[in-house]
C-alpha cells in the first residue's frame, strides 16, 4: 500500500509538471506572438504600393492583413484585398467579398483607386457605391470621385445622377467649364430646353475661356432658335459672330432666323453660302431642305433630305422631314415610309436608355443586356458604341 502512495504522488508530481510546462509553453509563445505578430498596418500599406504593378503579389498582402486585423482596420485589409481581384479581373470574388465592406471606415485614396477600376470594369453598383462614399465627405479625393461619377454615369446612360454630380460640380467649382460644357450637352440631348439655356447663360457669368465661349454661345443660338424666339436668337448670333466671325456656324444659324421669319429668298442665299466643305455638305443639304420645305418646295426639299440621308442614314430628323416633304408631294407610301424609319430610330433610342438604365440597377452581370445593347447601337449607327458593349458582352 505504501509502495502504491509513492508511486501515485509521484504520477501526480509529473502529471502538474506537464501541465505546468505545457502553460509555460502557452505563456511564451504567446508573448512571442506579440512581439513578433504581423503589423496590419504594415501590410496594408505594402499592399496598396504593390497593388498598381504586382497585384498578385498585393494580394497576398491583404489577405495576411485582414487575418492580423480588427475591426475598423478589418474594411481597408478588404477592400484593398477588393482592388487586388480588381486588377486581376477576379470580379466573382469582389462580389462575395465586397458586401461586407464598411466603407465608412475606408481611406480615402483607397476608395478612389477601387472606384477607378471598377468604373473601368463597368462593375456599376461597387463604382457606384465606393465613389458617392467618398464624394460626400468633401476632402480633395472627392473631386476626383466626381469626375470619376460623371464618367461612369455617362457610360452607363444615366443622365439624371450625372447631371447632380454636374451641378454639384459647376457649384463647387464655377471654372470647372468641361463640367459645365457637359451639363449643357446632357440637358439638350434630354430635350430640357429651358434649363439647358439657363445653365449655358450661367456659364457664360463665370467668364469662360474663348473656345468654350463660343461654344456655350451657340448653344444658347440654337436654343432661341428652337424656340423660335427670333429677336432674342438675332440679338445673341449677333455676339457669337462678334467671337467667331463668319464661320459655318454662324451662317447656318442666321439661314434659320431668316427661315423662321419667312425670309426665305434670303435663308437660300446664305444657305448656298453652306457648301463647298464635304464633310459639312449633310448638314447643309438639311438646313436647304428645311427652308425648301417651309417654302412648299416639296421637290427640293426632298432631293435635299435624301443627300442627307445618303451621308447619315440614322438621322432621325432627317427621315421625318423627309416624310413630311413626301407627304406635300402627295406621296403616303414614301411618307409612311420615312415616318416610320425616324420613329423606329427614336424607339431604339427610346430602348437603348431603359436598358442602360436597367444594366445599372443590376448586381449582378448581364450580358443578355450588353448584346442587346450592342445590337441596338449598331442598328442606329453608332458603331463604337456598339463595338464596346460586344466587347462587355464577351467579358461577362
Amino acid at each position: 500500500m505504501k509502495c502504491l502512495a509513492q508511486r501515485d504522488g509521484r504520477n501526480g508530481m509529473a502529471r502538474r509538471s506537464v501541465v505546468w510546462c505545457m502553460l509555460g509553453l502557452v505563456v511564451v509563445c504567446g508573448l512571442a506572438w506579440v512581439a513578433w505578430r504581423p503589423d496590419p498596418e504594415a501590410l496594408l500599406a505594402k499592399g496598396l504600393a504593390t497593388v498598381a504593378r504586382d497585384p498578385v503579389v498585393a494580394e497576398s498582402y491583404f489577405q495576411r492583413a485582414l487575418l492580423a486585423s480588427a475591426f475598423p482596420l478589418r474594411s481597408e485589409a478588404q477592400l484593398g484585398l477588393c482592388l487586388a481581384w480588381g486588377r486581376q479581373q477576379k470580379w466573382d470574388e469582389v462580389r462575395r467579398e465586397f458586401p461586407d465592406i464598411e466603407l465608412a471606415n475606408c481611406r480615402p485614396r483607397l476608395l478612389y483607386e477601387f472606384g477607378r477600376v471598377a468604373v473601368d470594369a463597368n462593375q456599376i453598383d461597387e463604382a457606384r457605391q465606393t465613389l458617392e462614399e467618398l464624394a460626400q465627405r468633401h476632402v480633395r479625393d472627392s473631386v476626383d470621385a466626381l469626375d470619376l461619377l460623371i464618367v461612369g454615369y455617362r457610360r452607363w446612360g444615366l443622365q439624371n445622377e450625372m447631371l447632380a454630380v454636374a451641378r454639384e460640380l459647376t457649384t463647387r467649382f464655377p471654372d470647372r467649364f468641361d463640367i459645365w460644357s457637359i451639363q449643357v450637352e446632357a440637358l439638350r440631348a434630354m430635350k430640357l430646353d429651358q434649363e439647358c439655356l439657363e445653365t449655358a447663360r450661367q456659364a457664360m457669368q463665370h467668364d469662360p475661356p474663348d473656345d468654350y465661349r463660343r461654344e456655350f454661345q451657340l448653344l444658347i443660338v440654337e436654343m432661341l432658335i428652337n424656340r423660335a424666339e427670333v429677336e432674342t436668337a438675332r440679338q445673341e448670333l449677333e455676339t457669337l459672330q462678334t467671337l467667331e466671325g463668319e464661320s459655318f456656324r454662324t451662317r447656318a444659324c442666321e439661314a434659320s432666323l431668316f427661315r423662321l421669319e419667312g425670309r426665305f429668298d434670303e435663308a437660300l442665299k446664305v444657305a448656298a453660302s453652306l457648301f463647298g466643305d464635304q464633310r459639312l455638305e449633310p448638314t447643309a443639304h438639311m438646313i436647304r431642305g428645311f427652308v425648301y420645305l417651309d417654302r412648299g418646295d416639296f421637290e427640293k426639299a426632298v432631293a435635299d433630305f435624301k443627300l442627307t440621308i445618303a451621308a447619315q442614314p440614322y438621322n432621325t430628323q432627317a427621315h421625318f422631314k423627309l416624310s413630311e416633304a413626301y407627304r406635300g408631294l402627295g406621296k403616303p407610301a414614301e411618307a409612311l415610309a420615312h415616318s416610320r424609319l425616324a420613329n423606329d430610330l427614336s424607339a431604339k433610342r427610346l430602348e437603348i436608355n431603359v436598358l442602360l438604365k436597367l444594366r445599372a440597377g443590376q448586381r449582378e452581370p448581364a450580358s443578355a443586356i450588353a448584346r442587346k445593347l450592342a445590337d441596338l447601337f449598331e442598328e442606329i449607327g453608332d458603331t463604337a458604341a456598339a463595338a464596346h458593349w460586344r466587347r462587355q458582352a464577351g467579358s461577362e
